[in-house]
């Protein structure tokens, strides 16, 4: 309850935006197999976990049904200011891709992108310049965006705190140089 209340000062202090979810259906899930490996696991962190998870996400990477749904999804959004989380570096670099080819100004970065072209990219991003920053890996922390109205998440997450991590960057409210 603490918690919640927080929240909702800081929202009304406009510190935070108000967020809206929405679930984008993308006809892919979870396979009964993939189900089965993560209830053999004691814990939801590790090694094994991280494999599980690896694999999951590399899976939904390669589903092109899907891919085509989330350009869909953001061909027909309005909002200007998308960060993208995607399920692999090569998802990243796929996604980017396809948006540009259809006229939507995006570019990938991941943990091996060079730190200058990184600094490039995201400075465009800030700018508006590019409409959406595909990253795997990279951007949950440590990077401020205010002007991000859109948090797209591709990727399989079973952590809370890298959930909100990635959801937060889109968060900043007008006292934050973000948006209500």
């Amino acid at each position: 309850a603490d918690q919640e209340q927080l929240y909702a000062r800081l929202i009304g202090q406009g510190v935070l935006a108000r967020a809206r979810y929405e679930s984008l259906d993308s006809g892919a899930g979870l396979t009964d197999e993939e189900v089965a490996r993560l209830a053999q696991l004691t814990v939801w962190e590790g090694l094994d976990f991280e494999n599980v998870l690896l694999a999951i996400n590399q899976r939904l990477a390669g589903d092109h049904r899907r891919s085509d749904r989330l350009v869909e999804c953001i061909q027909a959004s309005p909002e200007q200011s998308i960060l993208f989380f995607t399920n692999s570096v090569a998802h990243a670099e796929e996604m980017a891709a396809r948006l540009n080819v259809v006229g939507v100004g995006a570019a990938a970065v991941s943990g091996g992108t060079p730190p200058a072209a990184r600094r490039y990219f995201l400075d465009r991003f800030q700018r508006g310049e590019i409409r959406v920053l595909c990253n795997h890996s990279v951007l949950s922390t440590g990077f401020d965006a205010p002007k991000t109205d859109m948090v797209l998440i591709a990727r399989q997450v079973f952590s809370p705190v890298r959930y909100m991590q990635m959801v937060g960057r889109g968060l900043r409210g007008e006292k934050n140089g973000g948006t209500a």
